[in-house]
């Protein structure tokens, strides 16, 4: 996620990593692992799941256009969906 993130954030791509731990123990994990996109404790009701890692990407307009594993998840599906984004 941090491959993708130094990638692609300039073009509009912003990753949040959601969780339900206290920022007491995700601290930690963050520090251990380097971590360098934003990361969410709660808010995340909209994006339960059953297993973890999972991810979904988020369109321009902020409809889901993707979900499943982080590693399914294909530079090449961000870039089509980037072509929606547009900055003002």
């Amino acid at each position: 996620m941090n491959h993708l993130h130094e990638k692609f954030e300039s073009k509009g791509l912003t990753i949040i990593g959601v969780t339900d731990e206290p920022a007491g123990k995700i601290e930690k994990f963050i520090d251990d692992r380097g971590i360098d996109y934003l990361v969410a404790i709660g808010g995340g009701e909209a994006y339960r799941t059953r297993g973890i890692p999972h991810a979904w990407l988020v369109g321009a307009k902020g409809e889901v256009v993707w979900e499943g594993h982080p590693m399914q998840l294909k530079e090449g599906m961000i870039e089509k969906f980037l072509k929606e984004v547009q900055f003002k």
